[in-house]
């Protein structure tokens, strides 16, 4: 049989690259033997960004399969570009760029070069990490997150459901400044969250504006003749 040279891939390795993030090994020189093409996987978890990076006369498509990823281009990073899942970013060769995952879920690039490996001709400008501390502090002051308590409430026979509204609880809970301070991200309110009531943890259900909404409520509803109490705790992200 004469050696055609096609190559299958398969997933599970992986590398670390000069960028400064891991990637999922995909063809490549080393891996298939190609020459004028690489792709490869970058899954970036929240708050994650590679080291800004320019790719010499190297061009880059990069396809979002999952997530949501800001990618700053330019000679200071001074463009920004929102991605969402099934979108593609393309950038040309010589330009400064780098992802970053400000959103609170996971994203996950494929990422394609102009060249045999994605290392190639690659020059990682540390330098320019200044300027996206900055944005990174402008960033997180425009949206927070922020731990809202609210009562759920059913009268007794009739069955009437009634909300007492969202509050930040200082009213109902004697405890720390825990429902007064605000997170950056979804995912560390929900952790204080948690922390804050123990055992508890977090449930997912259908509300009248959110057929997902993530709640933590107390052990055991307060019951009596008359009604049934549920204190409930949520994570809200306000601006």
């Amino acid at each position: 049989m004469v050696d055609d040279k096609v190559r299958l891939v398969k997933p599970g390795k992986t590398y670390f690259g000069a960028q400064g993030v891991a990637y999922g090994s995909g063809a490549s020189r080393k891996t298939v033997g190609s020459e004028k093409i690489c792709m490869n996987i970058l899954p970036m978890p929240s708050g994650v960004h590679p080291v800004p990076h320019v790719h010499k006369d190297i061009e880059t498509i990069a396809y979002l399969l999952e997530g949501e990823c800001s990618v700053f281009h330019g000679e200071n990073l001074e463009n920004e570009t929102l991605v969402k899942k099934g979108e593609q970013i393309f950038i040309p060769g010589n330009v400064p760029h780098t992802p970053y995952n400000f959103s609170d879920k996971e994203c996950i690039w494929i990422v394609v070069h102009s060249s045999g490996d994605d290392q190639d001709e690659l020059i990682p400008m540390p330098e320019l990490e200044n300027i996206l501390s900055k944005i990174k502090r402008i960033n997180y002051k425009k949206m927070k997150w922020i731990i809202v308590f609210y009562q759920i409430i059913m009268a007794l026979p009739e069955g009437e459901i009634i909300f007492s509204g969202l509050d930040l609880g200082n009213k109902f809970i004697k405890t720390e400044s825990i429902l007064l301070e605000s997170y950056v991200s979804q995912n560390e309110c929900e952790k204080k969250l948690v922390k804050f009531k123990g055992k508890n943890k977090i449930s997912e259900v259908a509300t009248f504006y959110s057929k997902n909404a993530r709640i933590v409520t107390d052990y055991e509803p307060l019951i009596n003749n008359n009604r049934v109490v549920v204190n409930a705790f949520q994570c809200l992200q306000i601006k």
